[in-house]
């Protein structure tokens, strides 16, 4: 979905998309467990800097239970300072 949604981006002239994805919290071996998709090394991890630099941020995510999963609230969180 978000590699559509960039797509989208890009038609739009003046705009380019740029795809991120937040840090790991999870260890390996939980991972394994749980058969979670791998990740996609082609897209990078977001950094503080990357995100200030920006001009606009779209933000994606799956919901678990009614809530975003602990990966995006730990990098929310992680954030504080620029508040």
């Amino acid at each position: 979905m978000a590699k559509r949604l960039k797509n989208d981006m890009d038609r739009v002239e003046g705009v380019e998309g740029v795809l991120y994805r937040v840090l790991e919290t999870l260890p390996i071996e939980v991972l394994n467990q749980m058969r979670a998709s791998p990740k996609d090394d082609a897209i990078p991890e977001i950094t503080m800097a990357e995100l200030t630099a920006a001009d606009g941020v779209l933000f994606g995510f799956p919901m678990r239970y009614g809530s975003m999963a602990v990966q995006m609230k730990a990098f929310f969180d992680s954030t504080r300072h620029l508040w």
